[in-house]
């Protein structure tokens, strides 16, 4: 064999080891972020991130559909809701102490209070968090904080009630949502019971909370409903990998959105299905409008476009009462 022959098979198996090298190397910065992704989304604790992004996330929508123009105490309240009324209402339903009657609500009204004041008092804070990069990442922290409530929740639900997979979904969901309800509570006290709400055209939030509690029900079943009553079910999923995928995919769903500042519907296929399927009502397109008419660019002042649909809506609404009138 000449030294030529030599040179090149030595080559040859350099390239290998290099490639091997630059492979074991992609294979452990993967673990590396996949690590880091999983202690921010699971691991690390409550306070202070991931509680101070969720506090200031209710507040600076609570003041989006407000304007700051409610008097304090009502502002206060119902941003108290809108960050805690889910965990609260899930845990009430279930017989369960809610988070606002135990030790740790000390921590959350210090950090909701000063999250309301600094959002309601200081309009730069609001500037810089509605900065799209900003807003993204308060969006995936707080979705992550989100995500955190609904399975701790639903944990702590299938430990003391075993083998009610409904009220395990139903009431997570509630948990990572019910807050929602005290907003449509607000909108319906300022637009009138024609107003958009949770039930009758509900939004990503919603949606996002009972999504994540049926996937991480379904994917752990923890009592082995499915796969007792579905024999071709026969599946293991870790719990923590099934938390984290999720939370995970809501988080960058929440980000992406804010960045981009549009929504994106990732389940407009099955809804349209679902509807075609069932022929049940989809909401209206007024009840779709209103979705929007909460959205100040800077927070503060309402959209030209905003402003049109709150007149047509108000010019429909005198129509109505003249015909009642004239009908009587």
């Amino acid at each position: 064999m000449d030294l030529d022959s030599v040179q090149k098979i030595a080559n040859s198996y350099l390239h290998l080891a290099s490639d091997a090298y630059d492979a074991l190397q992609n294979h452990y910065r993967y673990y590396s972020v996949h690590d880091n992704l999983k202690w921010f989304l699971l691991d690390q604790p409550v306070v202070p991130l991931l509680l101070t992004a969720h506090a200031l996330f209710a507040s600076l929508n609570v003041y989006r559909l407000t304007k700051g123009r409610q008097f304090w105490l009502k502002s206060f309240v119902l941003t108290m809701f809108a960050a805690f009324g889910g965990s609260t209402l899930a845990s009430v339903l279930c017989a369960k102490p809610a988070p606002l009657f135990t030790k740790s609500s000390n921590t959350m009204m210090l950090h909701i209070t000063l999250a309301w004041y600094i959002i309601n008092q200081s309009k730069l804070t609001r500037a810089l968090l509605t900065f799209r990069p900003i807003s993204a990442l308060l969006s995936f922290t707080a979705m992550a904080a989100k995500s955190r409530t609904i399975f701790a929740f639903i944990d702590e639900y299938n430990r003391r009630f075993r083998h009610q997979a409904a009220g395990a979904i139903v009431l997570g969901g509630l948990a990572g949502c019910g807050g929602s309800f005290f907003m449509t509570i607000e909108r319906i006290v300022q637009h009138g019971f024609a107003a958009r709400s949770e039930l009758s055209a509900p939004g990503w939030g919603f949606k996002s909370a009972y999504i994540a509690a049926a996937c991480y029900y379904i994917a752990t079943d923890p009592h082995m409903i499915l796969r007792n009553w579905f024999i071709p079910l026969q599946y293991a999923v870790d719990k923590r990998e099934a938390k984290f995928w999720i939370a995970l995919a809501l988080c960058l769903h929440a980000g992406v959105e804010s960045l981009i500042g549009r929504h994106i519907n990732v389940v407009f296929v099955l809804e349209e299905v679902f509807f075609a399927v069932t022929g049940v009502r989809k909401y209206s397109e007024s009840e779709e409008d209103d979705a929007h008419l909460d959205d100040g660019q800077d927070g503060d002042k309402p959209s030209e476009e905003v402003k049109r649909a709150w007149t047509a809506r108000d010019m429909n609404g005198l129509r109505r009462r003249r015909n009642s009138t004239s009908a009587r």
